[in-house]
């Protein structure tokens, strides 16, 4: 695995990327960072170069990959858990973090969107939850280069490393059936959207779905998202805020027609170019 994705130029330099732009301070002094489906440790390493001082931990399902990751020198500040991202409460890892690492996962999840959540449980408000997924959905041509890399050189190579092309092909194909940018951009939405609505029911009044005694309405919801698009690439970032108040009271909230209303309570994450 480490000499397929050693032979691709890029694919280290741009995990560097998405851990830069995750915005850690201070060479990561007193941070403590999750690196979910780390594998053999490249993405760990991604961490570690843009956070040196912080306390890392990278979590995998696979015995075999945490084994040649554990193979490799680390600091002392890093160490690797065995797990599936359905069990972390069960393992030890429990909130609060300063930052999510997840690459190359969210597209293996049976299910991604309960994943996601339990993410962002994870996650201190204002930590960054970064996702490092290859996207081609949204382009033919990118589907046509991907499936000229995987048949050409990956699925072959794989095999004759292996002597079994099962996991390659399963790559090529999970890499064609994931989100596009769009796509992805839609269902995070979606989540924030749910667990704001959930919030709303909690804090609403017994028969009330929405009760005018109640005052501004507190909520949470990710600050923002970014997304890049580089070689067949992307990666996305949701930022998670402390409740605040936006000064629209449930009266003046409650008369808006429906989709504006969480627009007058939070605003929704802005897409940045």
């Amino acid at each position: 695995y480490d000499r397929l994705v050693g032979a691709n130029r890029g694919y280290h330099e741009h995990l560097r990327m998405t851990a830069r732009r995750m915005g850690l301070r201070d060479r990561g002094t007193g941070l403590r960072l999750l690196d979910l489906g780390c594998g053999t440790g490249a993405s760990t390493q991604a961490l570690l170069d843009v956070a040196p001082d912080a306390e890392i931990i990278g979590v995998d399902a696979s015995s075999e990959m945490l084994a040649i990751a554990r193979e490799k020198t680390w600091p002392p500040g890093v160490r690797f858990v065995h797990a599936n991202v359905d069990e972390l409460a069960s393992v030890g890892i429990t909130g609060l973090y300063d930052g999510i690492l997840a690459a190359y996962l969210v597209r293996n999840l049976a299910e991604p969107n309960a994943a996601l959540r339990t993410f962002h449980a994870l996650l201190k408000p204002g930590a960054p939850l970064a996702l490092h997924e290859y996207s081609v959905a949204d382009s033919a041509r990118s589907k046509a280069i991907w499936t000229a890399v995987c048949w050409g050189v990956i699925i072959p190579m794989g095999k004759l490393r292996s002597g079994s092309a099962d996991l390659y092909r399963y790559l090529w194909r999970s890499v064609l059936d994931f989100d596009g940018v769009e796509a992805l951009t839609t269902r995070m939405h979606g989540i924030e959207r749910c667990i704001q609505d959930r919030r709303a029911l909690r804090l609403s009044a017994p028969r009330l779905p929405f009760s005018p005694a109640t005052g501004s309405m507190p909520s949470r919801s990710w600050s923002g998202w970014k997304t890049t698009a580089r070689n067949c690439a992307w990666t996305g970032w949701w930022r998670r805020a402390w409740p605040t108040r936006s000064g629209c009271t449930w009266p003046a909230a409650t008369s808006l027609p429906p989709r504006r209303r969480w627009r007058a309570w939070t605003p929704l994450p802005r897409a940045i170019a």
